[in-house]
């Protein structure tokens, strides 16, 4: 397990937390998160992406150029609002984003937005 711009121990919990609320089995991988460019990520509203990448890869299924992730993940799996959705949302349709997941708890609309309430709604 390694880890680049995001810390090492939350990798490894979201590792355990995959294992268990999407049955994969990661521990004969190897599992490396790298956020480009030197970027350290502290801030809890990447946790879906990174969350969805590590299912991507596992599951070895493309999320596509146009997919956008927002919303932080809870102990069970479950995907919990963050602050300021909206302005995320909009920043991503800004972007070139299609298909934004967002968790399913939060206010905003629109038909490009995909409602998820826990882990297992990403697949």
């Amino acid at each position: 397990r390694q880890a680049r711009g995001w810390e090492r121990a939350r990798l490894m919990l979201a590792s355990a937390i995959l294992e268990k609320c999407c049955h994969l089995r990661l521990g004969g991988l190897d599992v490396f998160v790298n956020f480009v460019g030197g970027l350290t990520v502290s801030e809890p509203g990447f946790d879906l992406a990174v969350y969805a990448a590590l299912l991507s890869s596992a599951r070895n299924v493309s999320l596509g150029p146009s997919a956008a992730f927002i919303g932080e993940v809870g102990l069970r799996g479950q995907v919990r609002s963050t602050p300021q959705v909206a302005r995320r949302v909009d920043l991503a349709r800004r972007l070139g984003a299609t298909r934004i997941f967002v968790p399913a708890s939060c206010g905003v609309n629109g038909p490009d937005l995909i409602r998820v309430a826990d882990l297992g709604d990403l697949w």
